[in-house]
Order: structure tokens, then sequence, then C-alpha cells
């Protein structure tokens, strides 16, 4: 079957859908949604704005000539989609003369354009990635010099400290995968150029749940590096042991800075991370008080329009829940907040079951960066839950 005249067999709609995948992926790390600054305050201006969208309609239509597979995870997530709705139509979006609020629309389109993830090659995925990812990674030594930022959180070309530092640690699992699979030695080269610049990103970026996820997945593809390769193993060991004196003097600011960051001490950051915990309270607060509201919540992305309305129910923050499973039972109810939960289980199980360590690193640097983000409708975590979802996990010590 071709598409547009292009495609002649499925294997090509795979490779399109895979390329296509990365693309938007790769060009969400330079989306310039808050236009970076560099330590001066000079705005970073690449221009690129929202183009990622145009390969995630790629990805949508080259989605209906791939091979379908049953996939447990695909109906949990059109159950979602058909809850969403619903709760839509009980509750429609605040600030939009139409059916869809942005959250919804995104939420949508992100699980319509990535939920094959889950079906296709996650090897052939991960190669690709791993080939452009010294694309995705260097422009941020180049184009500006993270090593100045100091204090200043460091948000990538994205503008988001805590996002960026999520979708970094997604390229550096493929990379990790591709090192695995690859026998090629350029490749290879390239996937370790990319991991090992990915890790002063995420540093730098000072996200609690960022560098939590860091050290998840630095501790399993260790676990996964002593399985596989025990002399490359230790000899990160030694490197490590050598230079971490040089890396703590040198950092010092840097390091005592992200210590505040997890103790609190810094008077801004504090109200920062007890936000977090308002934010959950008071969505729980108005569900509890207005019981009626728990099976299909108050709409997805209604929470910051509705909160004069629900102030008097108990919602007492003023910006929206920074936490995204509270956030998916406030806004879509309980039904949906429950699926989504069971999708973490079952991912979990199956990883568990096949000892994927590093995927496991990928599941749990995900929840726990979530755990702190309004990430709902954001991109790379939606990737990150359908791919590893794939079946190919499945298989006993394959990553």
């Amino acid at each position: 079957m071709k598409i547009f005249g292009i495609l002649s067999s499925k294997l090509d709609a795979e490779y399109l859908y895979c390329i296509s995948v990365v693309f938007a992926l790769g060009l969400l790390f330079f989306a310039n949604a808050d236009q970076q600054e560099d330590p001066t305050g000079a705005t970073i201006q690449l221009g690129i704005g929202k183009s990622f969208y145009f390969p995630c309609g790629i990805a949508l239509i080259t989605s209906f000539f791939l091979k379908k597979r049953s996939n447990q995870t695909h109906i949990v997530f059109n159950w979602m989609i058909c809850l969403a709705l619903v709760s839509s139509l009980i509750h429609p979006p605040l600030k939009s003369s139409g059916f869809l609020s942005w959250t919804l629309t995104r939420f949508v389109l992100a699980i319509l354009c990535f939920k094959d993830v889950s079906n296709v090659n996650p090897f052939l995925l991960s190669k690709l990635c791993a080939i452009v990812s010294p694309f995705i990674v260097f422009p941020h030594y180049i184009l500006t010099n993270p090593f100045l930022y100091g204090a200043l959180r460091y948000g990538g070309f994205y503008g988001d400290a805590n996002f960026f530092a999520l979708s970094l640690l997604l390229v550096m699992v493929m990379c990790y995968i591709t090192i695995i699979h690859e026998k090629s030695v350029i490749v290879k080269l390239l996937c370790w150029s990319s991991i090992i610049g990915s890790i002063p990103l995420v540093v730098f970026t000072m996200s609690r749940g960022g560098i939590i996820g860091l050290g998840v997945i630095l501790y399993f593809l260790m676990v996964s590096l002593r399985r596989d390769n025990k002399k490359l193993f230790f000899l990160f060991i030694v490197l490590s042991i050598f230079s971490i004196s040089s890396v703590r003097t040198e950092f010092a600011d840097l390091f005592s800075f992200i210590g505040s960051r997890f103790s609190n001490d810094n008077d801004s950051d504090s109200y920062s991370t007890m936000a977090r915990f308002y934010g959950m309270q008071s969505g729980i607060n108005v569900l509890l008080n207005c019981p009626y509201l728990i099976p299909f919540g108050i709409g997805l992305g209604n929470t910051v329009p509705a909160i004069k309305v629900y102030a008097a129910y108990g919602y007492f923050y003023r910006a929206e829940i920074h936490n995204t499973f509270i956030s998916l039972l406030y806004e879509g109810g309980l039904i949906i907040f429950l699926l989504y939960v069971s999708i973490y289980f079952r991912i979990f199980f199956s990883l568990i079951k096949g000892k994927n360590y590093v995927l496991l690193g990928l599941l749990f640097s995900t929840a726990l960066s979530l755990f702190t983000l309004p990430g709902v409708s954001f991109m790379p975590g939606w990737i990150s839950l359908f791919f590893l979802s794939n079946k190919h996990f499945l298989v006993r010590n394959h990553i």
C-alpha cells in the first residue's frame, strides 16, 4: 500500500512513523516556548517555534498505515480519551469557544499521534533518536554555555527546566538501548557522547524530579552495564571516583544551590516546593466537598479558569496543579486517574518480568518527574509511556 505514492510497504510506513516521532521530539527541544536567556540576560531566539507540530501530523497520518497489533495499553488510552471527552461534555471548557479546551486537544492528539510507539520496532526508533541525539544535545553547549549559569536554572531552548530534563532522560535511555543492539562503532560513540553530554545539562536544570530521575537512570544503567560489559563498567567507576573531587570544587556554588532546593532553605524555593502540595491539596479539597465531581472531574483544562468558581469549595491555590496524577484526578475524574495509574503498574510488572533495568529507570524517573509537573499534555511524557509499553520489552534481559 502506498501513502501519497511515497511508501510502498508496511516497513516503509514504520520507518516514516519513527522518523516523524524522532523529529517531533527533536524539534521540541528548540521550540522556544519561553525563549532561553543567557547569563547576560540576552534572549536566544532560534525562530523554530511550534514547528514540531508538523512531524506530529505526519506521525498521525502514517499511523493509519501501520500494521496493528493487539495492545492492552491502546484499549486503556482509548477509554481515557472517551472519558476525557465525556468530562468535557459535562463541564465545557470555560476559556474556549469550542467543544475542546487546548489542554484536552493536546491530550487527545498526543495519544493519537504517539500511541503506535508501543507497536513499532523500539530498536529502530531508538537508533534513529540516537543518530540525531548529538544535534539535540550539543547545540546547547554551542549556542549558549550552560556552565556559566551558576545559580540560574538552565531550561534549554524550550524554556522549562523540568520538562527539558525529562526529555533528556528519554534521549539518554534510547541512546543506551542503541549501544546494546548496534554494531557500528561510530553510532556507539555518538550515543556515548550524547549520554555524557546530557548529564551536565540535566544537573544544570536543577530540576528536583530531573536530578532524582537522572540518579535512578544512572543507577540502573550501571547495573545493566555491569551485566553486559564489566570492563567498561569498572572504567566508568574509576573515572567517576577520580573526577568527583574536581567537579565538586569547580561547581561548588551550583551543588550548594541544588542542595538548598532539596532542603528548601531558599525562601522562594521553599514556596515552590510547598506550592506543589498546596495545588494537590486544593484539588482534593474540591473533590471531597463536591463528591459529584469525583467520577468525571471538572473538565480537562478547566483548573485555572475555574479557580474562582471552586474557591468556595477549597481550591485555595492560585495556579494549575503541578502534579500530573492529581491533575488528571481533579480535571478528568477518578476513572481516568485509575486507568492512567494502571498503565504504570502494567509497565512495571512487564519490565520486572523481563529484568529490563534501564527501562525501569526510565519508568521511575518519568513517574517522579510527572509527580511534580503539570504534564497532562506533555509530549515526551506520553512518548516515554508508549515506548515502555512496547511488547518487545517483555523479553527477558532484553535491555
